[in-house]
């Protein structure tokens, strides 16, 4: 198995991501049931959520046919995606290669019992949210 120090290190869990087929009805369902507030709106069909005592948004909601296919999982931020997915591409399986996203590369892989494990990085310099995503 590739070294932790190779580059392609978890930085730190980003959120939790939930897919779902209506992002309104998911944001007031996280607002009812804990106390989650909207923090940030990227796009019409995606929300950050943060829940109370939270210091930056845990919970994202999606409405995206091909991630409820996938399921909700974790969503760890990395130092870079394609050095990631170069290390780990033949130990694990990949549901989604590496792609671009807003804020910079995005990929998705199966844990041992088929659970996403959802992988970003923030290679967009530009990208205007980089602190609310976990930017140090």
């Amino acid at each position: 198995m590739p070294s932790k120090t190779d580059g392609s290190v978890l930085n730190h869990l980003a959120f939790a991501m939930y897919p779902t087929r209506d992002v309104h009805r998911a944001v007031e369902f996280y607002r009812e049931a804990l106390g989650a507030e909207a923090r940030w709106w990227p796009d019409e069909n995606t929300a950050l959520l943060q829940t109370p005592g939270a210091q930056r948004p845990d919970i994202m909601v999606e409405q995206d046919a091909f991630e409820c296919t996938i399921g909700a999982g974790t969503v760890f931020l990395v130092t870079n995606v394609d050095e990631y997915y170069g290390t780990w591409k033949h130990a694990f399986t990949w549901v989604l290669p590496p792609c671009d996203v807003p804020p910079g590369r995005y990929a998705v892989y199966q844990d041992h019992d088929g659970s996403p494990v959802r992988i970003f990085d923030l290679s967009n310099d530009t990208f205007p949210q980089r602190s609310l995503l976990g930017a140090r």
